[in-house]
């Protein structure tokens, strides 16, 4: 569970809230309890977040966000319950945007998310591997004596995606940095954050 933060839009919320499921959602879903993506602490909506990158999110989204919001489910959570508040309610709209996720020392990930619907948030993304950065240190390796990481497969790497360069990668974070807060881009918790 994630700890409760006020976010970008002036929401406080939390993540992953267990949701007791009443009998007609229990039907709906054939399991007895489900978790809500994210919830508003001080109203109890909840919204549901899928990739949208197969075209499949926001049928997925609508169909959890159809049971969680069925009759006799209730939350399980004590900041809720602290806050009188126990039944899901379907979440209002939330402002998109977009941010650059660094994923790994030389992978990022240009993400871009959307409320299309109540209680819904879908998220695309695009992947992106900075060769210029690691065809540097792979330089800096061997001059230096140290040998060749292990995992290095340049036929494998060079082949299957097309190369960044720095300068490519120093734009998009200028350009996303000027237009979003530096929490919403230099982290995966866009959202809570």
């Amino acid at each position: 569970m994630f700890a409760s933060t006020v976010s970008p839009c002036g929401r406080d919320l939390i993540g992953e809230v267990k949701i007791k499921y009443g009998t007609s959602a229990q039907n709906y879903f054939g399991g007895k309890s489900g978790r809500a993506d994210i919830v508003d602490k001080n109203t109890g909506e909840f919204w549901e977040i899928k990739s949208d990158y197969t075209g499949t999110g926001l049928a997925q989204a609508l169909f959890d966000v159809k049971g969680y919001s069925m009759s006799g489910n209730i939350y399980i959570n004590t900041a809720l319950s602290k806050n009188g508040i126990t039944t899901p309610i379907i979440g209002g709209e939330l402002p998109g945007g977009a941010f650059i996720y660094k994923a790994a020392l030389f992978e990022y990930y240009d993400i871009t998310y959307y409320n299309p619907k109540p209680g819904v948030i879908l998220y695309n993304y695009t992947k992106y591997t900075n060769y210029a950065d690691a065809l540097e240190t792979l330089l800096v390796l061997l001059l230096a004596g140290l040998g060749v990481p292990l995992v290095y497969e340049p036929a494998i790497a060079m082949s299957s995606i097309t190369p960044v360069t720095n300068a490519d990668m120093k734009a998009a974070e200028a350009s996303r940095a000027a237009t979003l807060p530096k929490n919403e881009w230099t982290s995966w918790g866009w959202i809570i954050k």
